[in-house]
């Protein structure tokens, strides 16, 4: 909660209404051009500062320091940012298509729930995607280990 009313919250704010403002600049006002500008933006510039201001700012408050949050970015940054890039810019798509502008930030957070969610579960694994492709093909070591004991 913190993290979403310390940085989510006043930089989202002001992220949407210039994102708006400045689409609107360069394509006309709901046309594919101005959506797929907003996408690409939102995907390219917000997703990533998002999932670094994320990793970084729990493992401070959670005592990790700095090297703590330099640990995870290095080990989970790209998986985790390729995973929010299978979500948000599907969703952004149809915020930016269909939903007022005023409202959008309402429309972000209600999908915050479910993004907060795999983020907080993806901060406390090691090697989240690792594990996880290993489920996936059908076995881990640790499983391994786990049969002969």
């Amino acid at each position: 909660m913190a993290y979403a009313g310390m940085c989510i919250a006043p930089f989202g704010h002001f992220w949407y209404l210039g994102l708006d403002v400045v689409a609107a600049r360069l394509f006309a006002v709901g046309s594919a051009a101005n959506v797929a500008a907003k996408v690409a933006a939102d995907s390219l510039v917000y997703g990533p500062l998002h999932v670094a201001l994320f990793f970084g700012f729990m493992e401070i408050a959670e005592g990790n320091g700095l090297s703590g949050a330099a640990k995870k970015l290095e080990q989970d940054f790209w998986p985790t940012f390729a995973a929010e890039l299978g979500f948000w810019p599907v969703f952004q798509a149809l915020n930016f298509w269909r939903v007022p502008v005023e409202h959008q930030l309402l429309a972000v957070n209600i999908a915050c729930i479910f993004d907060s969610t795999f983020l907080c579960w993806a901060k406390h694994q090691d090697q989240w995607a690792t594990v996880l492709l290993e489920k996936l093909k059908g076995g881990t070591a640790a499983q391994g280990e786990e049969e002969s004991d």
